[in-house]
C-alpha cells in the first residue's frame, strides 16, 4: 500500500450464480480491509476476536517497518518516479476447458 498505492488487486466477487472480477487499487482495497478488521475486532471484543486484532497489529507493524524504506527511496518522489505501480507485466487470466477439442481415434 505504501510502496505501490496504484497497484491493482484482482478481487473475485461471488453472489449466487453470478461472479465478477474487479480490479481495485491497492490503497482502496487495504483501507476497506483494515476498516473491516477494526469493525469486526470491536464487534467481537466480548467473544474473542483475537485474530482481528492480530491482523490490525500486523498491518500497523508492516507500515511502520516499510516507512524507513519508503522515505529512503524518496517518499512521494518515488511514487512520481514509478507511477505508484509495480514495474512488471500484469498477470492475465486464461480460459481453458477440461474437455479436449479433438479426440484421437485408434
Amino acid at each position: 500500500m505504501l510502496l505501490y498505492p496504484k497497484a491493482r488487486i484482482d478481487v473475485f466477487f461471488f453472489f449466487g450464480f453470478f461472479f465478477k472480477i474487479w480490479l481495485i487499487r491497492a490503497w482502496v482495497f487495504l483501507s476497506i480491509w483494515f476498516g473491516l478488521q477494526l469493525f469486526n475486532g470491536y464487534g467481537a471484543a466480548a467473544g474473542g476476536g483475537m485474530a482481528y486484532w492480530a491482523h490490525i497489529g500486523g498491518f500497523i507493524v508492516g507500515v511502520a517497518l516499510i516507512w524507513p524504506v519508503w522515505t529512503r527511496l524518496g517518499g512521494r518522489y518515488y511514487w512520481a518516479r514509478v507511477g505508484g505501480k509495480l514495474d512488471h507485466i500484469a498477470a492475465s487470466f486464461l480460459r481453458w476447458s477440461s474437455i479436449p477439442k479433438s479426440v484421437r481415434r485408434s
